[in-house]
């Protein structure tokens, strides 16, 4: 009788999945707000590394990404805060004319206007006179 072996054979490691993540300080980013959050740290994972090293890795690509959009914003903020001296504030607004107003307004307009043009109308029949 041939001698049989008592353990089973070991199964061959598959190479199309990454390795199990392994316990580590590194918090779960899967459940981050947004999708693109925590991307970097599965592409690193999935690529091989181990958690803790993919999670300092994404930590330090958004602290770089910080750092450089924090230089950008400087001269918007300093833009924003100069403009914000000349905007209108609300007591600016209350003075401003209505729509009764702008109303009333054009309508002193049009008469003013008809008195122009009668005035006008009366000094040319005035001078066709005198000539003719």
């Amino acid at each position: 009788m041939p001698d049989a072996d008592p353990q089973p054979p070991t199964p061959e490691p598959e190479t199309s999945r990454p390795p199990p993540d392994t316990p580590s300080s590194a918090p779960d980013t899967r459940s981050s707000k947004g999708a693109s959050n925590g991307a970097l740290f599965h592409t690193l994972l999935e690529a091989g590394f181990d958690a803790p090293a993919a999670y300092t890795a994404e930590k330090h690509v958004n602290a770089v990404s910080s750092e450089a959009a924090a230089a950008q914003a400087k001269p918007l903020m300093a833009e924003i805060r100069r403009m914000r001296g000349t905007m209108a504030t609300k007591a600016d607004l209350a003075d401003i004319a209505t729509t009764g107003d702008l109303a009333r307004l054009e309508t002193r307009m049009v008469k003013g206007m008809f008195g122009a043009l009668v005035t006008q109308a009366a000094f040319i029949i005035a001078v066709m006179k005198l000539l003719g």
